[in-house]
């Protein structure tokens, strides 16, 4: 299986634990085909990073490093040899690559508000908080509707989406 095929399965195995949505696969050939809006600008340097035990992928990272930046941007890990934490030797080798590469920040791509054990997400807030740094704090992501009416049409099927992901499928326990 090549790469991208090994991140895509680990990807469908963390959504399936975790009950979180995910892209069709086409969505990350397609992230893997990223060209500059611009041609004078540098193109993205996006990397995938597998882990493999016994010749089997047990986590998987995409990359990108822009400029003085990396970025960590998707994440997956099979539910086997957890141990051995797979995820964390990929995050490590992906730091080091990015000091390599000249950049002098690592984003970790969020976390959740505050350290919560009771948050849902304590979890990624241990993980990605336990390799240092400087928590920076940003405005975050705003919608510019343009169709109101549609935007009030895809909330309200938003808003069940969750509902259902959040509630039934928990309830359901799946």
């Amino acid at each position: 299986m090549d790469s991208l095929g090994d991140f895509y399965e680990l990807y469908r195995t963390t959504a399936s634990r975790d009950r979180i949505t995910i892209h069709p696969r086409s969505y990350y050939e397609r992230l893997f085909g990223l060209a500059p809006a611009n041609a004078a600008e540098p193109r993205p340097d996006i990397r995938l990073w597998v882990a493999r035990h016994e010749g089997r992928a047990l986590a998987a990272i995409i990359t990108v490093y822009y400029g003085s930046e990396a970025t960590y941007l998707y994440g997956a890990s099979s539910d086997e040899h957890r141990n051995l934490m797979p995820a964390y030797a990929l995050q490590w080798a992906a730091i080091r690559a990015a000091r390599e590469a000249g950049c002098s920040s690592y984003d970790f791509y969020g976390i959740p508000p505050a350290e919560d054990q009771a948050h849902a997400m304590s979890g990624l807030y241990r993980f990605k908080t336990g390799f240092g740094g400087e928590i920076r704090h940003y405005a975050g992501a705003w919608d510019y509707v343009l169709k109101p009416a549609t935007y009030a049409a895809f909330r309200t099927v938003e808003r069940a989406r969750l509902f259902w992901h959040k509630t039934v499928r928990k309830k359901l326990g799946r």
